[in-house]
């Protein structure tokens, strides 16, 4: 959706970008993330949420105004840029030019997606321990 928005939005000089934050919440204060997002008792605080302003506001700056269509993960002392999505394996169906059944497609992907297949969210929803 960014890259689309950024893309239409472009000829009116706006700018769209997403900011993933890991910075300590209500929501990252239960649960199994709590100990992960715990205020250390001394030195830098990798997860406080004043660390995610800066970057909100370089992005809100005329500095960054060629900056658009991005996904940035903002935590501690870090930004990581996501890079872009590509095509990957490509599955087209066997008897020919018609759609899908379901049967079918799960005959055609369930190798790709075997018990070796690593989502691609993997490291973006907490940071790498």
């Amino acid at each position: 959706m960014t890259m689309g928005a950024a893309q239409l939005m472009d000829k009116y000089g706006i700018t769209c970008n997403v900011i993933m934050p890991r910075a300590r919440t209500d929501m990252t204060n239960a649960g199994m993330t709590a100990e992960l997002f715990a205020e250390p008792e001394e030195g830098f605080d990798a997860f406080n949420p004043v660390n995610v302003a800066p970057l909100v506001g370089y992005l809100a700056s005329p500095e960054a105004g060629k900056i658009s269509g991005e996904v940035m993960v903002v935590w501690g002392n870090q930004v990581d840029v996501i890079e872009r999505p590509k095509f990957g394996a490509r599955f087209v169906n066997p008897e020919g030019a018609k759609k899908w059944a379901v049967d079918g497609l799960h005959n055609a992907l369930s190798e790709h997606y075997n018990d070796d297949y690593v989502p691609v969210w993997g490291g973006f929803t907490v940071p790498p321990q």
